[in-house]
Formats: structure tokens, sequence, C-alpha cells
């Protein structure tokens, strides 16, 4: 990274590499095309840059949408989430605080944004009441409700898709003049399978790129999670959540950043992961560590749709427990093991290899390497391994003090 005290034209030792390289290379015989130093989302989208170019030529200020430049002029946001966490309600909030200058879960705008907003999943009852929800617990000033009425449109379009959509949305851009475009939800738009690769590149490279960068604007598309979904994600970190969405994996490479919209334990309480580029949201604590996930609410307040963000204590309560990475010793899988309390009753201090993991996990261990060490000390005679004929011959495990009482019982019930 280049420091912003370093000037590679006044570099001594920079200028004499310089010089060499000049001295022992031939120039090619045909130079090409000319090239320019437009800004991004200016201009010939095919642009060529010489290393001066990018040295020489600073991020245009002007083109930052969100953040730290998480999301330019040019660029698309994917903010993902699975049905019923709120991600229409959440981009109401958004919609309107950008509108007007401020941010929104964390999400800083450089300054107000004109908003278009294209929506399929809501009618008007469920906008009427997401918008007083958003604009109560904002508070606005008179000068921001003003600014929130001159730059925030929603257009509610049901009934093109695909090209089709993308012929409208060209027009709609037109009209408006927005500085970003949210579709509502990106499904109702594609007009076809999200699986199929095919589809997207069509939909998102071929249409949605050509028309922000005409209109020099960008875009997020809102977007589901797959329909079912069995997946663990305790142990993901949040760059893995950026293909948390349904669909080809390109979705999320073609996307420049990725909001994901995650469940707790809690109904009303939601993570919100910067998985894709977090960094450049500036997110904090309160000691100014970095941070990827912040946690956001749902207000109780009389039924109210709005969102408030979660005390620290409680997000820390809600927040997954992490899985260590160290495997446990022999002794510390022992630890694991329910002690052989139940005299009466022996097999009931017999667990499984599921539960054994979940003790593992709450202890601050990896899972990872368990059915390993558990063979190892059945075969040192450390532990006692029961194949439950009741359960599909699932493998029990417990203490070695455990199969001595059991077999005890066996010899008592024995006539």
């Amino acid at each position: 990274m280049i420091s912003g005290t370093f000037d590679p034209a006044t570099d001594p030792a920079t200028r004499e590499m310089y010089a060499r390289a000049v001295a022992t290379t031939s120039p090619p015989a045909d130079p090409g095309p000319s090239v320019g130093t437009g800004s991004s989302g200016e201009g010939d989208p095919n642009q060529v840059f010489t290393i001066d170019d990018l040295l020489e030529t600073p991020p245009d200020p002007t083109q930052t949408l969100l953040g730290n430049r998480f999301l330019c002029r040019g660029g698309g946001m994917l903010f993902v989430g699975s049905s019923g966490v709120g991600k229409s309600s959440a981009s109401m909030l958004m919609d309107i605080s950008w509108a007007c200058g401020r941010a929104a879960f964390g999400i800083v705008p450089p300054r107000a944004l004109k908003i278009l907003c294209v929506q399929a999943e809501n009618d008007a009852g469920d906008l009427h009441e997401m918008a007083w929800g958003a604009i109560e617990s904002l508070h606005l000033s008179d000068d921001e409700m003003g600014l929130v009425r001159h730059n925030f449109r929603i257009v509610r379009h049901q009934t093109s898709v695909g090209e089709l959509f993308l012929g409208w949305l060209d027009t709609q851009i037109a009209t408006h003049q927005p500085d970003l475009v949210r579709l509502d939800p990106l499904l109702a738009y594609l007009g076809g399978d999200d699986k199929d690769a095919k589809t997207v590149t069509r939909f998102c490279r071929e249409g949605i790129n050509p028309l922000i960068e005409k209109h020099n604007c960008g875009a997020i598309l809102n977007h589901h999670t797959p329909k079912t979904n069995h997946r663990d994600t305790s142990e993901w970190k949040p760059s893995d959540w950026m293909y948390a969405g349904g669909g080809v994996a390109d979705l999320t490479n073609w996307a420049r950043a990725v909001v994901v919209v995650d469940a707790t334990q809690n109904p009303r309480v939601f993570r919100f992961i910067a998985a894709k580029r977090g960094r450049r949201l500036g997110w904090t604590d309160d000691d100014g560590s970095s941070l990827s996930v912040r946690f956001f609410s749902h207000s109780s307040n009389n039924g109210k749709i709005e969102w408030i963000d979660t005390p620290a204590d409680v997000a820390d309560a809600l927040a997954p427990k992490k899985s260590g990475s160290k495997v446990p010793n022999a002794e510390q899988f022992i630890q694991l093991l329910p002690p052989p309390d139940d005299i009466t009753d022996p097999e009931r201090c017999l667990i499984t290899m599921a539960t054994l993991e979940v003790r593992a996990k709450e202890g601050g261990f990896s899972k990872n390497g368990l059915a390993g060490i558990r063979d190892e000390l059945e075969r040192n005679g450390k532990i006692y391994v029961h194949k439950c004929i009741s359960r599909n011959h699932a493998k029990l495990v417990g203490r070695m003090e455990i199969k001595h009482l059991i077999d005890l019982k066996n010899q008592k019930s024995r006539p």
C-alpha cells in the first residue's frame, strides 16, 4: 500500500529504478489505443490505465455512495436474508435515512442520496406501516423530512422480468436520476432460475452493469437465502456469509459488497453481517476495534415496524458460541463425558457423539478429531463405547466406571 506521504515522482530510488527500466526496454511497435483517466462510473467501461494513471489519480470522493468506498457508483451490493427477517422494513429505514444523509445500521452515506426503490413484495398497506415506523423512529427535523420528500421514491412494479424489466428500469432511472437504485427482491425481476449461471450473468453483468454505468449510480439487490437451509453456520467466519444467498456463486462474485441479515435465538434480534468489503463500513466496538457483525432488533413498541440498535450486553448473550481450534487431549476428552452418578440406571450416563460435539464446543474445543480420540481411548481401555441396537447401532460413549456399573447391574439381574 502507498502511504499518504510517498510520491513516486520524487522518490530517488523509484526514479533510478524507472530510469534503468526505460533504458533497457524497447518501445512497442504499435503504441495501441490511447488511455484515459476518467473516474469510475463515467465514460467508456473498457478503460485502459497505465501505472501512472493509477498512482496519480486518487479515488474521486463523489463516486462513494456508502461507507469508505464500501459501495460506489457503478457497483452493486447484495442485501441477503431469509424470508421474514425484515429485509423490506430494514430497506425502508436504510433508504429514508440515506435520503437525508443519515446513517442506517451503522452504514454511513457521504451526503444525502437520491434513492429509487423498485419493489414487488409489499402492497401499499405494508409500505405505509414500514414508512411510518421508520419516520417515527428517526425523529427527523423539518429539513431532513424535506430531503426525504425530495430524494426518495418507491415504484411498485410486478409486470415484467428479465430483458423487458431491464428496459423498463432504464427509463425509470433516467426519469428519477437516483444515486442508488434498489430492487426488492431480485428474484421478482430476474426472469429465470438464480441457480442458472447464464440467467444471472445476463441479468447482472449484461443488464444491471451497463445501466448503472450509463446512469452513474449504484445498485442494491435484495436477495433471499435458499428456501431449505440445513447448513450449520455456527462456525462460519463473516466472509463465509457472502455466499449465503441462493443461486450460483457468480451472483456473489458480481456484487462489490454483501450484507447479510441472520436470525438469532431471540425472534426479535438479528445479526447484520458485513460479509464482503466489510471493513470499509467502519463498524467498530467501544474500543475502536473493527467489527464485521452488529446486532439490531425489531421494536416491540405498540406493534410499530421499526428497527433499533441492540445493547452490547444483549448482543454478546445472543452471539453464537465459537468453537475453539484446540483439540482436547485424552484427559480433557474424558472430562467432557458425564460422571457415573446414576447407579440404578448407568446407561443414562452414556452420550452420543453428537452430544459430545456440543459439549466440546461449549468447552471451547474443536469438534474435529473427536472420533479419532474416542477410538484411541477405547483401544487403551480408558473409555467405554457401547453400540446401541435401539439407536441404529449408534456409538454411545461413557467413562470406564459406567462399564463396571453396567456389568455389576447385569450380574445382579442374572438368576
